[in-house]
């Protein structure tokens, strides 16, 4: 399991650390996140974290890069930590560059998969080589 692998390490990294508060009884219960007058506890965040790696695990394997393009939102956070205990690396983007510009980023990141927004309809013809995820 995923999450596993996180609870045997030091918190040497940012998400070793997050795991350890959203695992811990005296920090799991703690708010992580409010957005917009939704809350989220740590341990109810991690479910969240961990629903997303297993998705991204059972469609690209470990060790995605993930490109990400979106505002900056839980979610996003989310995707990122969710990569991150994969092992692979999250390449946040603008949502908002010029389209030439995130065309430009996408080439560089080169992604195994880009997250979009359900309203980025307009960036999806950015992304022709690197699926779709999420």
């Amino acid at each position: 399991m995923v999450l596993m692998a996180s609870l045997t390490r030091n918190a040497a990294t940012v998400i070793d650390r997050f795991v350890q508060l959203a695992s811990s009884p005296e920090t799991s219960d703690l708010q992580a996140i409010d957005c917009c007058g939704d809350e989220l506890t740590y341990a109810q965040f991690l479910v969240v974290v961990h629903g997303i790696a297993h998705e991204l695990l059972d469609k690209f394997g470990s060790k995605p890069t993930v490109a990400i393009v979106s505002e900056n939102t839980p979610y996003t956070l989310a995707t990122i930590l969710a990569t991150w205990l994969l092992g692979g690396v999250p390449a946040p983007l603008d949502v908002h560059a010029p389209e030439s510009l995130l065309k430009g980023m996408l080439n560089g990141v080169r992604p195994t998969c880009v997250v979009l927004p359900d309203t980025a309809t307009g960036s999806i013809k950015l992304v022709e080589g690197p699926s779709k995820c999420l």
